[in-house]
Order: structure tokens, then C-alpha cells, then sequence
């Protein structure tokens, strides 16, 4: 599959849905060492195990106005924490 969805400067770019990437994250590291052991866990104990090799991420090009509005339905700002707090978006 190939596209140019994602917009901005990006060209557009295929994703071969034999081959799979893997990025390595370790706690040890200088990756957020609190994200990396809940995306761990999720993928341990939560129905479908996504970002496995049997239950790959996908991109949904629709709906992702309502996917939002249910995730950050309770979602308060922390503007003293993080500039621009949104739950929507990553900084």
C-alpha cells in the first residue's frame, strides 16, 4: 500500500505488510524509561497485543475526530507541567 495521507512535507511512502519494524526501547536507555514499561505491559496483558508481530498498528484514515473526543473526554491540562498541554496531540 502507498500513499501521501499523512500530509505536510512528506512524500509519498509505501508500507510492505509482510515486513514488520521493530523499534527497540530500553528502560535503561535515554527513552522515557515510565513509556516504555507501560507500552511493555499493554502489550502483555491487554486484549490484542497491538504492535506485536501478530496484531501489527494500523493508521485509520476516518473517525479520528471521535476516537479523540472518547480517549480525552476526562482530560485536564497541565500548562504549568508541559507548555500547550493537549491530550490530542504530542508536543
Amino acid at each position: 500500500r502507498c500513499d501521501n495521507a499523512v500530509g505536510g512535507d512528506s512524500v509519498a511512502g509505501c508500507a510492505v505488510p509482510s515486513v514488520m519494524p521493530v523499534v527497540p526501547l530500553k528502560a535503561t536507555s535515554s527513552d522515557p524509561g515510565g513509556a516504555v514499561a507501560a507500552y511493555g505491559w499493554a502489550q502483555k496483558n491487554l486484549d490484542g497485543a497491538w504492535g506485536t508481530k501478530g496484531s501489527p498498528l494500523t493508521r485509520a484514515t476516518s473517525g479520528a475526530a471521535a476516537r479523540t473526543a472518547a480517549t480525552c473526554a476526562g482530560f485536564t491540562p497541565e500548562t504549568e507541567l508541559v507548555d500547550n498541554d493537549t491530550c490530542g496531540d504530542f508536543p
